[in-house]
């Protein structure tokens, strides 16, 4: 007869509900919550194949929102692309992560010149340079480049 280890059944355990939390992260409508899962993913990748699709599905998603501190704006796609690429690599994935024409992240004054230049009123805080951001994004005035990782 086999033993089990209880070590090994907390240890699946713990990761699966890591796992299961992540992706009800992901697919939250909640964006702050929805960022900083990514956030935390480039920093400490679950290494669990199970995660790729998830974050697949939003390289397409071009929801504007603070990608890092100090302040910078990006969209969803490019912090989905980056925690990709480190779960890839985690995982001994070769295959690189590749977005055309993302917007290159933005610190809070390059989004207030470019509103400033584009002649928007936008109100202030977070929310309104998100706001800003997706009024630029919309009118064709983001710097863009492609992402390779």
């Amino acid at each position: 007869m086999i033993e089990i280890d209880q070590k090994d059944i907390q240890e699946t355990s713990q990761k699966d509900r890591d796992f299961r939390a992540t992706v009800e992260h992901l697919q939250s409508d909640d964006l702050l919550l929805q960022s900083a899962t990514l956030k935390t993913l480039v920093i400490d990748p679950l290494g669990d194949q199970r995660i790729l699709p998830y974050l697949e599905a939003l390289l397409t998603d071009t929801t504007p929102c603070l990608v890092a501190i100090p302040y910078r704006f990006g969209e969803i796609r490019w912090l989905a692309a980056r925690a990709l690429a480190k779960e890839r690599a985690v995982l001994g994935i070769k295959e690189p992560v590749y977005l055309q024409n993302v917007v290159k992240p933005l610190t809070g004054q390059a989004l207030a010149d470019l509103e400033r230049e584009a002649h928007i009123q936008a109100r202030g805080g977070i929310d309104g340079l998100l706001e800003t951001f997706a009024q630029l994004h919309a009118m064709g005035k983001l710097p863009l480049y492609d992402f390779y990782e």
